[in-house]
């Protein structure tokens, strides 16, 4: 099993299944804290669920969503009871900005999180400020940004019952400026959560650049 701690690569042998004998003499705790890592990994999954792989930018976001959603909100619930953790509405803005490629420059992921979200009618907009290119280390003949916007269910199995994903056409890394992508988005109940992953893709000869270091998205909490 691969993953990143404390910004480094770690590698670790996955340990055979556990007996039933073995799970049922575990100790509590260890079984409670399991088990809200498991409703987080089933969460994570959903929230990346539908982002190209070729966009992601970061061979490890999986493990990145987890353990930024496990600091942010696992252990800052002060709502759950002890053995019944839930992801709630009330938790939803600390997913804001969870980053997914810890090597793209960040002045420019973080000026994503800046995203406004804004409704016209039945539409969200969704508008993407001016971004810092000088920041980049190779700067693209040209890029393209990505909006992907869904809803979520905050109840396990964490449902998805709505996906969209827009992508601007080329543009001149030259001619950066604010952009906006607008989405026909369904009412939501209290039990729901509108998530846009916002990405950035760097782009030479009308093709994406190879090194996924050139890319990178974010995920915020749009509602």
């Amino acid at each position: 099993m691969f993953y990143t701690l404390n910004g480094k690569p770690v590698v670790r042998k996955k340990r055979e299944k556990l007996s039933k004998a073995e799970k049922e003499n575990m100790n509590a705790s260890i079984k409670r804290q399991n088990s809200r890592l498991g409703a987080v990994s089933k969460f994570c999954k959903m929230l990346r669920y539908g982002v190209p792989e070729e966009y992601a930018g970061h061979s490890n976001r999986h493990g990145t969503l987890v353990q930024h959603v496990a600091k942010e909100i696992l252990q800052r619930d002060s709502i759950s009871s002890r053995d019944d953790f839930k992801i709630r509405k009330e938790h939803l803005h600390h997913l804001n900005g969870a980053i997914l490629n810890d090597e793209f420059p960040l002045e420019i992921l973080k000026k994503l999180t800046l995203t406004k979200f804004e409704f016209e009618g039945e539409n969200l907009n969704v508008v993407i400020p001016k971004l810092i290119l000088s920041k980049l280390a190779k700067k693209p003949e040209a890029f393209k940004l990505w909006v992907q916007l869904k809803i979520i269910s905050l109840e396990a199995s964490y449902d998805i019952s709505y996906v969209r994903l827009k992508e601007s056409d080329s543009i001149d890394s030259n001619e950066n400026q604010e952009m906006v992508f607008s989405f026909d988005v369904p009412e939501t109940s209290e039990n729901e959560g509108v998530f846009a992953a916002i990405g950035f893709r760097s782009l030479k000869g009308g093709k994406m650049i190879e090194d996924l270091r050139m890319n990178g998205y974010v995920v915020v909490n749009a509602i």
